[in-house]
């Protein structure tokens, strides 16, 4: 899989147009590689504790809220907070890779509960349905899964042979595109 571009934070204010998905009914191996994006995503972010279950009608990934989490410093440009939403929006980005469904615009699924979380992170930064910050978060997730890849399929093929993913994967393991960077660039 080619690796996709991280996002340019002059993008997080753009207003973009709203695309939706047809809703079909989950299987195994989409519900897998689902979740498989949810653990990727927030093993790249460090999370600590990640777990995962799939089944071929539901899924749930969780990780053990870190206790000492430092105060991120000033988020002027609101990257860091919609970075972070990354992490909700992996799911259903990891569907689209494994679908082969081009991004073509923030993906709105607001009955999700993913979205839902994405969006109350997101509110306190950028407003209400900001499409700027939700496409930025699902652009980063794009970034991360699409360069680490073998390691979605591998958790998927995990979750689809046992029901079950506890991660024993250091943060060390993942790999990063060198314009990431950028993301600390006001």
């Amino acid at each position: 899989m080619k690796p996709l571009p991280w996002p340019s934070p002059s993008t997080l204010r753009r207003c973009w147009e709203w695309k939706s998905l047809h809703a079909t009914p989950p299987d195994l191996a989409r519900v897998a590689r689902h979740e498989s994006g949810h653990c990727l995503v927030a093993g790249y972010f460090a999370m600590p504790g990640l777990r995962a279950t799939a089944s071929a009608h539901s899924g749930l990934t969780t990780y053990d809220f870190p206790p000492d989490i430092p105060e991120p410093g000033a988020d002027v440009n609101g990257a860091l907070t919609a970075t972070a939403a990354s992490i909700f929006h992996a799911g259903v980005m990891a569907e689209m890779l494994y679908l082969n469904i081009p991004w073509a615009g923030p993906v709105h699924y607001a009955r999700h509960a993913d979205f839902q979380h994405a969006e109350a992170m997101l509110k306190s930064k950028f407003g209400c349905c900001a499409s700027g910050a939700h496409a930025f978060g699902q652009r980063v997730a794009l970034a991360i899964l699409s360069t680490n890849w073998t390691r979605v399929t591998e958790i998927a093929t995990t979750l689809i042979a046992t029901g079950t993913w506890t991660d024993g994967t250091a943060p060390e393991a993942f790999e990063c595109a060198d314009d990431a960077l950028v993301l600390a660039t006001p």
